[in-house]
């Protein structure tokens, strides 16, 4: 029992924790039940069996069942449930028990106190029971996420940052502030050849995390996230054999990041990059509402990574004109020829200084003067 709660100390992932939990649940139930079966007394010894029988099952269930219900979430919702049904009880019972009191010396007395019971429970119980749940459910459970406020401030957030490492910064910072995420990452798809796709790792996390990553092609990890476009959990990863099997280095390095979720992120059909996310800071294990929302959040940023590719590509293209147009003055100024270059428009668009040397131009004709100007005064020149 004590390695078992230092394996659960270790672990970050709440699917693993959560693991650990229905061994620890079936270890107890199984060593309860045989204590009790020991005591030789008849009640203790039917009920010890039968709980000793319990803890196998569950034991038997953990070993077969990959993915557990959350035990944790389980035992809140009892706990939720519990409340709500002795609140249900305490005003039932306070209620019929004050109109008694109220209604015992009048005609009738019973017949009033179940129509006034009625009108009141009526009209008190169900704003008074959404009140009791939305308390215990802010009291037990997390936050709970407005979904569709998060949605428009994130691509209000996101739309016009042009620059990829702000882009992807900025896209972190939020999912971590607004979600309660410990960690997140981008895997920005560099290139890719017959065998690997190879990304490029963007992240907040400072001297934390690999630069690059490269995942086989063609195995179930790739065809799941690049092929289906679904998003995976490293505890799948973990608990089933067939993913590390096909890309074991790939798998591993995944692992070291200790990332809880992978979400593709597509345009065009294309996987152009891949949202890796820690766990929740209150530890509680990822829901499919929670999954769709980074699903959501993945498609919005495969928008603002596109133009901002585009961007990157555009400046680099125009840097690239800036710097071939600078080496070609540079060349020309430097050259001991005359050069003279002219435009379709009848302009002039160079004139070294070897030129208006050797033909002894004048100053007032220069760059984007009119061509005849010069051939005016290269005629009149001796």
């Amino acid at each position: 029992m004590r390695t078992i709660f230092l394996v659960q100390k270790r672990m970050y992932s709440p699917r693993h924790r959560n693991r650990i939990h229905f061994l620890q649940v079936s270890l107890l139930m199984a060593a309860g039940g045989l204590l009790l079966y020991l005591t030789t007394l008849p009640i203790a010894t039917e009920i010890g069996l039968l709980v000793h029988w319990m803890g196998a099952l569950v034991l038997v269930t953990i070993l077969v069942n990959r993915h557990l219900p959350d035990i944790k979430t389980g035992f809140k919702e009892l706990v939720s449930l519990t409340i709500v049904a002795l609140f249900t009880f305490g005003l039932y019972a306070t209620s019929i028990y004050i109109l008694e009191v109220w209604f015992t010396h009048t005609p009738r007395a019973r017949f009033r106190t179940a129509l006034v019971a009625a009108i009141v429970l009526t009209l008190f119980y169900p704003p008074l029971y959404r009140l009791i749940r939305r308390l215990t459910q802010r009291l037990l459970f997390r936050h709970q996420f407005n979904y569709n406020r998060i949605i428009k401030t994130y691509i209000q957030t996101v739309n016009n940052i042009l620059l990829v490492e702000d882009l992807t910064s900025i896209c972190l910072s939020f999912i971590e502030k607004n979600l309660n995420i410990r960690r997140g990452a981008f895997f920005l798809l560099k290139s890719q050849d017959k065998t690997h796709y190879h990304f490029t790792v963007f992240s907040n996390l400072t001297n934390d995390l690999p630069d690059s990553i490269s995942l086989k092609k063609d195995t179930p990890l790739t065809r799941r996230l690049v092929d289906a476009g679904e998003s995976i959990s490293q505890y799948t990863l973990d608990v089933v054999p067939v993913y590390r099997q096909a890309d074991e280095v790939g798998i591993e390095t995944l692992k070291r990041m200790a990332f809880e979720q992978f979400i593709p992120i597509k345009r065009h059909n294309f996987l152009i990059a891949i949202l890796a996310v820690g766990p929740f800071a209150s530890g509680a294990p990822y829901t499919l509402e929670d999954i769709e929302l980074l699903s959501t959040m993945a498609e919005q940023t495969a928008i603002a990574l596109e133009n901002a590719r585009l961007f990157k590509n555009v400046r680099y293209n125009l840097e690239e004109i800036s710097r071939i147009n600078d080496l070609m003055d540079n060349i020309f100024a430097s050259i001991q020829s005359g050069v003279i270059t002219v435009d379709t428009d009848n302009k002039i668009t160079l004139l070294n200084p070897a030129a208006r040397r050797i033909f002894n131009v004048p100053p007032d004709i220069r760059t984007a003067s009119s061509a005849d100007d010069l051939m005016h005064h290269l005629r009149s020149t001796p």
